[in-house]
């Protein structure tokens, strides 16, 4: 076969790869695995900014690793020759003075304030909104829900008041023992949440759990990932949890009342 031949086919078998994706597309999902690195599509603003900083030190760590590398081959072959030694401890201490100022710069933040070492975005204050049945919008003809935050008998003998609640015309805030135990759970570890349906439901609801107390409807921030802390959040507690945030990825059924995550109580406690 001659250069020519070999050339051209070389060239037909780098483009099979192509032809075969443009008959049957296909999404590659890469995922770098690398310690530190977040999920931007739930971690938001600041997912950018810790993967930036993340992969800056990594990119830092690698260049520093070859200058030291280099000067120390330079310094190892440059024996007798005085000002190539010099060039090659040079490499080296650069190498060196650049990862420690690394390091004081994150010591020196973190002595000031550790929080200046994280990135977070302020958290508003929750404001329960009487907009309608469970934190939905109300449609025409709606009746009100009563107003009685914490009545009647749920799962565990008399209601109690949920914490994380206002009650209002359309919003009660009563609840069985079981779900009060879940959301204080809930609450210390991440209580940026407002409770929006509680017992009595101001509503039908798919999930039995409305009619005796054991369940809540819950608003939260406006980001994807405020749904995803406090959905990990209530796993963490032994409860469940269902993202009805059609706009954050969530599910939506005929009863529900707006966009909302549903948690359930954490089971066999406190009647539930």
């Amino acid at each position: 076969m001659n250069k020519k031949a070999l050339i051209l086919s070389v060239a037909a078998l780098s483009f099979l790869p192509a032809l075969a994706f443009a008959q049957t597309p296909a999404t590659i999902s890469i995922n770098p695995n690398l310690p530190g690195v977040q999920n931007v599509s739930t971690a938001g603003p600041c997912g950018w900014v810790v993967n930036f900083y993340t992969f800056a030190l990594i990119i830092a760590g690698t260049l520093a690793f070859g200058a030291i590398v280099y000067g120390g081959v330079k310094y190892a072959t440059s024996a007798g020759n005085p000002s190539s030694q010099s060039e090659g401890r040079a490499w080296i201490w650069s190498a060196l003075l650049g990862l420690l100022l690394l390091g004081c710069a994150y010591l020196i933040l973190y002595t000031i304030n550790p929080n200046l070492t994280k990135c977070s975005l302020p958290q508003l204050s929750m404001v329960a909104v009487n907009s309608g049945g469970g934190g939905g919008i109300s449609g025409p003809g709606q009746p009100a829900g009563p107003t009685v935050p914490a009545s009647g008998q749920c799962a565990s003998g008399p209601c109690q008041a949920l914490p994380n609640c206002i009650p209002g015309p359309k919003i009660n805030c009563g609840g069985a023992a079981g779900m009060i135990d879940t959301l204080n759970c809930i609450i210390n570890k991440d209580p940026s949440f407002a409770v929006t349906e509680g017992y009595p439901p101001t509503t039908g609801h798919t999930s039995a759990g409305h009619n005796d107390g054991c369940s809540v409807d819950v608003v939260v921030s406006n980001s994807c990932a405020g749904v995803a802390a406090v959905q990990a959040a209530a796993t963490s507690c032994g409860a469940t949890s269902l993202n009805e945030y059609a706009n954050c990825g969530g599910k939506t059924y005929g009863t529900t009342t707006g966009s909302n995550v549903h948690i359930n109580a954490k089971k066999k406690d406190g009647g539930c």
